[in-house]
């Protein structure tokens, strides 16, 4: 998978020079990118979330990398704040694609803001349905999984949360997140992200190019 993502050339995407392994460890290299992590750049706005304007900057760019990704056929699977990276000019950087299909020992942590491997693979509070079932996905996973980065940018908490990560994983199956109130975003945004939520794939944008 690493070796496949090292095959894509786009200034959204965190570039990998080489894959290898040492002592029996597997290791990626990849180009150092000077900025913040989306998730500090949110804490940072604490409270609330980020305005509108930023906000569809950062999304639109992580959207550009996910269309040249499933264009290429590669399924990110773990799209979350934690791999979101805003340069200090403005250009975002989406990280460790691919790296949630490979196997490994499991995490320290299995808590809702790490990745697990194994039949479920992703972060339970950024999973789709379907990722959250164990079943089959395709690029539409993704797209839910932007929708959760944007309500979260937008309003500064998740949509989906839980004590622990079988709650969480059940929010994300059963729940409808609280509404977007109107002072945070426009009529028309707060319906992208809706659509994005839709538990059903077949309801929520079907390509990264078209929520862009």
């Amino acid at each position: 998978e690493a070796r496949a993502t090292s095959s894509l050339n786009h200034p959204n995407i965190v570039t990998i020079f080489e894959v290898g392994e040492t002592q029996d460890r597997n290791y990626i290299v990849t180009e150092f990118v000077e900025g913040v992590i989306l998730r500090a750049r949110l804490a940072a706005a604490n409270p609330g979330g980020l305005d509108a304007q930023e906000t569809l900057s950062i999304i639109t760019q992580v959207l550009q990398a996910l269309d040249a990704a499933h264009r290429a056929g590669i399924i990110h699977r773990d799209i979350k704040p934690e791999n979101i990276i805003v340069r200090t000019d403005g250009l975002v950087k989406v990280l460790d694609f691919g790296i949630a299909k490979l196997d490994g020992a499991q995490p320290a942590r299995t808590d809702h803001l790490t990745t697990r491997t194994g039949v479920v693979i992703g972060t339970a509070a950024y999973m789709s349905p379907e990722q959250a079932r164990g079943q089959r996905v395709d690029h539409r996973t993704d797209i839910f999984s932007v929708g959760i980065v944007l309500y979260e940018m937008l309003c500064g908490c998740k949509p989906f949360e839980g004590d622990t990560w079988s709650d969480v994983m059940a929010a994300v199956l059963v729940k409808d997140p609280p509404p977007i109130d109107s002072t945070v975003a426009p009529l028309a945004l707060r319906g992208i992200v809706e659509r994005c939520l839709e538990k059903d794939p077949d309801k929520r944008f079907q390509s990264a190019s078209d929520l862009a």
